[in-house]
């Protein structure tokens, strides 16, 4: 009999140290993903702590989504690098010219995500108020674009590579830009990255 609980207990011993091991190693081997914001709005841009609580938020919800799958890395330091080399509008500059600053860093994937100035016309709308005189009221109805690219570091290749656009006339910009994030991660970031 104790011979028995002996060999029973060195199998289970010997099956936690395997799959401790498995997770150890399931959990180094996740691929790299580097998600960098960018703000190209120029003159439609937001105050600098709007624009700092936006790609916060951004940053966020891209860990929050990806981590699971992924080692990821924010790219602020990237863009610092990027830009310094002279590249200011992500959305126009090239594959070849972008992956050269992760190629040694042994990076699987990189998300760009670029918002882009906002488009607004103002309009007006005349009603009839108290007593039947006419009323005027104007109202902005705004636009916003943001350009996502998705890049395989490894296979030289755009998995995505488009815009978004979002039309509102009550909208704030960090609305208009968390929207264009919502609808480019349900559909192109989730199907292109986790659905593999």
């Amino acid at each position: 009999m104790r011979k028995i609980i002996l060999i029973l207990s060195l199998l289970i011993f010997t099956f936690s140290i395997c799959s401790a091991e498995s997770v150890e190693q399931e959990n180094t081997t996740k691929r790299s993903i580097v998600f960098i914001y960018d703000n190209n709005m120029g003159k439609t841009s937001p105050s600098k702590s709007s624009d700092k609580d936006i790609k916060t938020e951004l940053q966020n919800r891209f860990v929050q989504t990806f981590s699971g799958s992924y080692a990821v890395v924010l790219g602020d330091e990237y863009l610092k690098k990027i830009k310094e080399s002279g590249m200011m509008d992500l959305s126009i500059a090239e594959r070849a010219d972008i992956i050269p600053f992760f190629k040694n860093d042994n990076i699987s994937y990189v998300v760009i995500f670029e918002s882009l100035p906002m488009n607004s016309v103002t309009s007006s709308v005349t009603t009839t108020g108290y007593k039947g005189m006419p009323i005027t009221i104007p109202y902005s109805n705004s636009t916003s674009y943001v350009h996502l690219k998705i890049i395989d570091v490894q296979l030289d290749k755009y998995l995505y590579n488009g815009k978004f656009s979002y039309n509102s006339t009550w909208a704030s910009t960090s609305g208009h830009i968390t929207k264009c994030y919502k609808d480019a991660e349900s559909q192109v970031l989730i199907p292109k990255l986790l659905k593999q």
